[in-house]
């Protein structure tokens, strides 16, 4: 008996088939769902901290760019990506507290008038154009924390 047919790929597939060959791999699903609790329970109990720490100035008069829209954007960028390892980034709106900040973390920009200066392990590593600041973050992001769409599972 055949229940109905379904679309997939253009192409029309009985239910009955995908019944018996599900598109989705459900263990693979569910390793992840593991991995992802356990990783949230070592964080609740302070065993782990969290994959990244975002540093932010508070802006003042000599902010330059859009410190929220730069840190909301990180944080988009790394929802629901794995980290192969932690990270602290410092986004700072000037070069006067900037430089500072950045020694600290392992990632930083300070945004000036026009140029932003990238900084990683406190050190200067580049000047950009404002423009592209955010990109050029995302680029050094995923370089440093060999960053995933999905945990890679042994």
């Amino acid at each position: 008996m055949q229940v109905g047919n379904t679309v997939i790929g253009g192409k029309y597939v009985p239910i009955q088939t995908m019944i018996k060959n599900p598109v989705i791999d459900i263990d693979t699903t569910l390793r992840k769902i593991e991995n992802l609790v356990a990783k949230k329970i070592f964080e609740a109990t302070g065993r782990r901290g969290p994959d990244y720490e975002i540093i932010s100035c508070p802006t003042c008069g000599r902010t330059n760019g859009d410190i929220h829209l730069m840190v909301q954007s990180i944080k988009s960028h790394l929802a629901g990506k794995i980290l192969n390892r932690q990270i602290k980034i410092a986004v700072m709106g000037c070069v006067v507290n900037g430089p500072g900040e950045a020694e600290h973390a392992d990632l930083g920009v300070a945004c000036g008038k026009g140029k932003s200066m990238l900084f990683k392990h406190g050190k200067r590593i580049k000047i950009i154009n404002n423009e592209d600041v955010i990109n050029e973050l995302f680029l050094l992001l995923e370089e440093y924390t060999g960053l995933q769409d999905t945990p890679v599972i042994q």
